[in-house]
């Protein structure tokens, strides 16, 4: 059964804005489109969440307002993004299994609300003027990485038989390494402009005690990533394996 997503394009002030998320909106949508992925769009402001769930003219008003989704995908969610009243509901969401995609500035949400941090494997800290740098993909053979490899620009295979991606971006550092993180992490990407090593994009399994995959990469603060193909299919790899359809 394909996965039943709710992409969160949602930030509340006054945490910073991407002004590419009208643009990764739409791209994300037509993605999942093209791959009969059943999706809902939550509002991008975080006040009217509330509205969009508990609003009595709502067809889709449910005590636990998350219930109908497996998948929540987090495009630039910044700041406390979700109010109080949805907080129960993730955590039940978590409980059940529920996976969570997170793209770049998801990286700063829920900053009053440890346990999002935690989920995720890494907490913003801080970034250096965007800079074109290379990564290395090191997670050649995870279901994420696979389908992409040699479809992004700038993306080659050393003589080694490694690959490398030359991309342009912001370059997050986290609180503490996300390597570190309880349960620890995989990493699938790492380099960049925080150094050989460190870690840009990762998964991992069952942390917090929780039971739901999760995938978070650092990479997509500018408009020409939701036009990388290579990009793209590193997304929809983590939708397809943080649903378990890979």
């Amino acid at each position: 059964m394909p996965p039943s997503i709710l992409l969160l394009p949602t930030t509340t002030p006054p945490s910073y804005t991407h002004p590419c998320i009208p643009f990764a909106t739409a791209a994300l949508t037509c993605l999942l489109t093209a791959h009969n992925l059943p999706f809902t769009v939550a509002p991008s402001s975080s006040s009217d969440l509330l509205t969009f769930f508990f609003s009595p003219s709502n067809t889709t008003t449910d005590p636990d307002p998350l219930a109908p989704y497996t998948l929540l995908l987090l495009l630039h969610s910044a700041g406390d993004f979700l109010p109080a009243p949805l907080l129960p509901s993730f955590r039940s969401f978590l409980s059940r299994g529920g996976a969570v995609v997170a793209i770049h500035g998801a990286a700063t949400g829920m900053p009053s609300w440890p346990l999002y941090g935690s989920v995720l494997g890494g907490v913003f800290k801080r970034h250096p003027a965007p800079a074109l740098s290379t990564v290395d993909i090191v997670g050649v053979g995870h279901p994420v990485m696979r389908d992409s490899l040699g479809k992004g620009k700038g993306m080659r295979q050393r003589e080694g038989g490694e690959w490398e991606w030359e991309w342009f971006d912001e370059w997050y550092e986290f609180e503490t390494d996300p390597r570190e993180a309880p349960g620890g992490v995989e990493v699938l990407i790492s380099g960049g402009g925080q150094g050989a090593g460190y870690p840009v994009a990762w998964c991992r399994e069952a942390v917090e005690g929780e039971r739901g995959r999760v995938f978070y990469t650092a990479l997509g603060h500018f408009e020409e990533a939701y036009e990388d193909e290579g990009f793209m299919a590193q997304v929809l790899g983590a939708v397809m394996w943080a649903a378990g359809e890979k």
